[in-house]
C-alpha cells in the first residue's frame, strides 16, 4: 500500500468570504473546487494544497452536483465495505458516520490502531468524504460505509485475514442494499493480491454471492496478470481490477502512474502521489497530497460503483463491470494496457438509462 505520511494542511470550515475566492466550491467544500472547466487542473487552494482536480477529470462533479435533484447521486442506499489497514474515524470528514466497523483479527469494532491507519483514512476520504462544508468531498458521500480492518496490526499481509474479511462482509446482512467490496491490498512486493489463492477464492465467492468487488491492482509497475516476471498466470476472478494514472495538466494525456498494468486491468483512475488531496490520519482536520497509486484510484472507482448502483440497484457485478468498461475513455498505451479511464458521469447515466 501507499501511505499518507504527513499532512500538507490543516483545514476547518471555510468562511464565506474565502469560499468566494475559491471559485464556487463544489457543494461548498473548500477543497472540491474547479481549476477550470470542464476537467480541472491541480491548483493551490487557500489551504495551501491542491484542489480535488480528479473529481472533475473523472466527471464525478457532474453527478454529485447535478442541478436536477432527480439526476444527482451520492451513493445513497448502497453499502461500501472498505477492507483496509485501519482508519482514523475521528477525522472531520469521517466522524460519526460508519455504519459497521470490524477488526477481523480481534473480532471487535476497534479499527483505529496499527502502523498503517493512514492508508484506510486516505482511502475513505476519496471514497466517502462528507458533504459538510469543512474539507473535501468523496465520490460517494451518501453511501453506507463498513470499515473493515484486515491488517493484524503489524502492517504485514496475512492472506487468511483478508479472505476472512471478505467472507465476513459477504455474510453480513445489508438489509437488501447492494454491496460493494473494495479490497485495498497488494502483495508485499506490490503485485496483484489476487495471486494469493486464499484471497482469490474469497473474491470469487463474494461475486457469486452478489457483491460487486473492486480490487486495487498494485503498484510495482508489473503485469497484473502474472504471478511473477517469469510465471504465467493468475487465474481469473472477474473482479473489477483498477489501475492508476499520473497527473497531467492536459486531460488528453493519460499516462500510467506507479500502477501495475496489463490486459487484466478493467478501468483506471487518477492515482497521483503528489497531487491527489485526501484525508490525513495525522489529525482530525488535516489533509495530504502524499497518497495515491492504485489504492487511491480504486477508492474513486468504488465510489463510482456506489453511484451506479444507486441509479440501478439491480445491476450485477458483471453488468457494473461492463458499464465501466464501455463508458470509460480509451487509453492509448503501447505494451502496458490500463483498461479505460474512469468516466463517472457516463457510467451513472448508462445505469440510469438501463433502469428506464
Amino acid at each position: 500500500p501507499l501511505l499518507a505520511t504527513a499532512p500538507d494542511a490543516t483545514l476547518r470550515r471555510t468562511p464565506a468570504s474565502d469560499a468566494s475566492a475559491l471559485q464556487a466550491p463544489l457543494l461548498n467544500e473548500p477543497l472540491a473546487i474547479s481549476g477550470g472547466p470542464p476537467l480541472g487542473v491541480a491548483i493551490q487552494t487557500a489551504a495551501g494544497i491542491q484542489n480535488q482536480w480528479y473529481l472533475f477529470r473523472c466527471r464525478a462533479d457532474a453527478v454529485l452536483n447535478h442541478p436536477n435533484p432527480a439526476l444527482r447521486k451520492t451513493g445513497r442506499g448502497v453499502v461500501v465495505a472498505d477492507i483496509d489497514w485501519g482508519f482514523r474515524l475521528s477525522h472531520q470528514d469521517l466522524t460519526g458516520r460508519v455504519e459497521f466497523a470490524l477488526n477481523v483479527k480481534k473480532n471487535n469494532d476497534d479499527v483505529t490502531h496499527g502502523p498503517e491507519v493512514s492508508h484506510g483514512t486516505s482511502v475513505l476520504g476519496l471514497l466517502w468524504g462528507e458533504d459538510n462544508d469543512a474539507g473535501m468531498l468523496g465520490f460517494a458521500p451518501g453511501a453506507s460505509l463498513w470499515a473493515i480492518q484486515a491488517d493484524d496490526g503489524s502492517g504485514s499481509l496475512d492472506n487468511r485475514l483478508w479472505a476472512k474479511a471478505i467472507d465476513r462482509v459477504v455474510g453480513k446482512d445489508s438489509g437488501g442494499r447492494p454491496k460493494v467490496i473494495l479490497i485495498e491490498a497488494s502483495t508485499e512486493e506490490g503485485g496483484n493480491v489476487e495471486m494469493s489463492k486464499t484471497i482469490r477464492e474469497a473474491i470469487v465467492r463474494a461475486i457469486a454471492a452478489g457483491a460487486v468487488v473492486c480490487v486495487a491492482a498494485g503498484n510495482a509497475g508489473i503485469n497484473a496478470h502474472f504471478l511473477d516476471e517469469n510465471t504465467c498466470c493468475i487465474p481469473p476472478t472477474d473482479s473489477i481490477l483498477v489501475g492508476a494514472t499520473a497527473y497531467r495538466v492536459n486531460p488528453d494525456v493519460i499516462e500510467r502512474g506507479p500502477s501495475n498494468f496489463g490486459p487484466r486491468i478493467d478501468v483506471s483512475a487518477p492515482g497521483s502521489l503528489g497531487a491527489d488531496v485526501t484525508c490525513c490520519s495525522c489529525g482530525d482536520n488535516t489533509y495530504t497530497n502524499t497518497f495515491g497509486g492504485t489504492s487511491g484510484a480504486a477508492a474513486k472507482v468504488a465510489g463510482t460503483i456506489a453511484l451506479v448502483l444507486e441509479a440501478d440497484p439491480t445491476l450485477t457485478h458483471a453488468q457494473v463491470r461492463t458499464i465501466l468498461r464501455e463508458t470509460g475513455t480509451a487509453i492509448t498505451t503501447a505494451d502496458q494496457p490500463l483498461g479505460v479511464f474512469l468516466n463517472t458521469e457516463a457510467a451513472v447515466r448508462r445505469a440510469d438509462a438501463n433502469k428506464q
